[in-house]
């Protein structure tokens, strides 16, 4: 996947990863009814803070702990007979917090094709390994941009034979709208299924669900297909979804009260458009400078341009988002007193100045003046930039400024 960062530039080094975490392998000879976790038994703790609709999950089996022996688990489960007594697969759930799921198996453990002859072979007491991978899928190094669509928690208490889809009314079948111009081969999909509508207590839902040849009546499962490159369709079967629960056995999903959610991320990030940093501000008050020889805030309160909101007009004030340099442009507009003056127009970055600039004498009896400069900084993401003016001989003067900033 190609990947760039804020600046749109291709990344081609380890600094575009996206944040992950990784169990490493862990020696398994017990897969019924298991907890595949950071330690085997337990949760996978994989601290990235993030809920499950934001995470791509990925399981594998080596029988020898290495990955030239290694296959990947699919979430896809089978149901050995009609009855529904042996149960097989994995299902995936957030518990607790952001930080913590639950890789669960069926209480039979779980199938997997051969590569042999394309049969299915049962994983119960195999003496292998198991390595979990748990990837962030919005939150990645050098601002790779990724394009999303999400729908909100969705409340359904039917679930047979319907189109779970964008629209928000409760039992109203609908398609997946995502606008991401894009075919479901450059998807990926990633539906959550919630018990209250949180992500604490949501599972992830698999595409298809396996049963025997003697049940074909038996009909869980979704479909995912692709309606157009803006549009997906996902059918549930005729009597709704099976999942595993946390005892790893399966319990059907057709009546119940629960919420759904949809995520679907385009693999093929795009560049991001680049915005750049620029303010346009003014006062359109006054600020009095009451006393002699004193630095007072002047009060730049309307915003003209802001691209990034870095202007606080309450503090008037500028924090820049992202470290480099900047050009600044300030402009005071002072009215004077009777009284000749020296006039100045600084600029604090952290409260400190670093303007220097010579004061500029001006005559008295109520001359309006105008002091601007401009100069580049360097500012860093974070730091508070502020402009101040003072009358260094007479009090009472009166300013309003105008300041102008773009990155470069």
């Amino acid at each position: 996947m190609k990947m760039y960062n804020t600046r749109g530039a291709l990344i081609t080094s380890n600094e575009g990863n996206l944040r992950s975490y990784d169990t490493g392998w862990i020696a398994c000879s017990d897969w019924t009814n298991q907890h595949l976790g950071s330690a085997l038994g337990g949760n996978v703790i994989h601290n990235l803070n993030t809920p499950l609709r934001n995470l791509m999950v990925k399981v594998f089996i080596s029988t020898d702990a290495t990955d030239a022996n290694s296959f990947e688990i699919p979430f896809a489960d089978y149901n050995a007979d009609a009855a529904g007594t042996v149960n097989l697969g994995l299902t995936i759930f957030q518990v607790t917090d952001d930080n913590n799921l639950i890789v669960q198996t069926g209480s039979q453990g779980f199938g997997m094709v051969t590569n042999a002859d394309g049969t299915i072979t049962f994983i119960n007491s195999d003496s292998y390994y198991y390595r979990i991978v748990v990837y962030e899928m919005t939150s990645v190094y050098s601002g790779v941009h990724m394009e999303m669509y999400e729908t909100p928690w969705i409340n359904r208490s039917d679930w047979t034979n319907v189109h779970m889809g964008s629209t928000i009314t409760k039992n109203v079948d609908s398609n997946v709208v995502h606008n991401l111009n894009a075919p479901l081969s450059d998807l990926l999909v990633k539906i959550l299924i919630s018990t209250d509508g949180t992500d604490d207590n949501s599972f992830e839902a698999k595409y298809v669900n396996v049963v025997p040849a003697n049940a074909s009546d038996i009909t869980f499962g979704i479909l995912l297909s692709q309606v157009d490159s803006d549009t997906l369709l996902l059918q549930t079967g005729t009597i709704g979804i099976q999942t595993l629960a946390v005892n790893g056995e399966y319990i059907a999903i057709n009546n119940e009260d629960w919420y759904y959610k949809i995520k679907v991320y385009k693999l093929t990030a795009q560049p991001p458009v680049i915005v750049k940093s620029c303010v346009s501000a003014y006062s359109s008050v006054i600020t009095t400078l009451t006393n002699a020889n004193t630095d007072y805030l002047i009060d730049i309160n309307t915003v003209e341009i802001d691209t990034l909101g870095e202007w606080d007009i309450t503090a008037h004030s500028f924090t820049p988002k992202e470290s480099g340099r900047y050009l600044i442009a300030v402009a005071g507009n002072f009215n004077v007193g009777a009284n000749a003056d020296r006039l100045r127009v600084d600029i604090l970055v952290d409260g400190a100045s670093v303007n220097n600039v010579a004061h500029t004498t001006v005559p008295g009896s109520a001359t309006a003046t105008t002091q601007s400069y401009s100069r580049i900084i360097y500012i860093s993401a974070g730091q508070v930039l502020t402009t101040v003016a003072r009358n260094v001989d007479s009090a009472g003067d009166t300013i309003a400024g105008q300041i102008d900033i773009t990155k470069l």
